[in-house]
């Protein structure tokens, strides 16, 4: 499975790693364990999901409006949050769902019932970097391995009117988030690199906060 380059809080966590850890963690915590029903870890091509033996106190789709935290086993959901596994009550529900969105682009499932199953949805396209993994491969061989010249040559254009549209978008402050989203790049630090970076340097884009590099107010806006 894709490992897509994430930033929180200007360190690099695996987003993968953190969707599987909780959804095994889930199965250990919430398990019934009364019930010879096999628990399943199953990966799909479009999917990853859990099934589980459960006590169900209800069934039907579980959202994030209808969570209500039921400690089906305290004494192991205490000790996973002891080792650093696990966290507070219903925090993994809502981490999966913030993670599952930024991983995949879809929300999780969560179903109740005697069988509990938690569905995260998988989408290679959009969790796999491909134009930011080739254009690493292509620095690291001497080669491009994406393009043709011909196609270098348009790309070079697409490139320059987006940074066009960048320029003419910050005429007013805009943050990071906000410019990635105008021109479609879901990944920070390819954009910062690609786009952000080149304009700063140039001096066509500057800091609102130029003191505070990092900060969390920070906008920027046309020179």
């Amino acid at each position: 499975m894709p490992d897509k380059f994430y930033l929180e809080d200007e360190s690099r966590i695996s987003i993968r790693n953190i969707i599987v850890r909780k959804m095994l963690v889930n199965t250990l915590i919430h398990r019934e364990y009364s019930s010879s029903y096999i628990a399943k870890f199953i990966i799909e091509k479009n999917r990853m999901l859990v099934e589980n033996a459960n006590r169900a106190t209800g069934s039907g789709f579980i959202t994030l409006d209808t969570l209500e935290p039921n400690p089906k086993n305290p004494t192991i959901a205490s000790f996973f949050r002891n080792i650093g596994r696990s966290d507070r009550l219903g925090s993994g529900v809502r981490n999966l769902f913030k993670y599952s969105k930024i991983y995949s682009g879809g929300d999780p499932e969560f179903i109740d019932g005697d069988v509990f199953r938690i569905i995260v949805p998988l989408d290679e396209d959009y969790s796999y970097d491909f134009e930011l993994t080739n254009n690493m491969a292509g620095q690291v061989t001497g080669q491009d391995t994406r393009h043709d010249a011909e196609h270098d040559t348009e790309h070079d254009a697409e490139h320059d009117e987006r940074m066009l549209d960048l320029l003419d978008f910050c005429s007013t402050p805009r943050t990071r988030e906000e410019m990635q989203l105008h021109i479609g790049i879901s990944h920070r630090e390819y954009f910062r690199s690609t786009f952000l970076k080149p304009l700063l340097e140039s001096g066509k884009l500057k800091m609102t906060i130029p003191d505070k590099p990092k900060s969390k107010k920070q906008k920027y806006v046309r020179e």
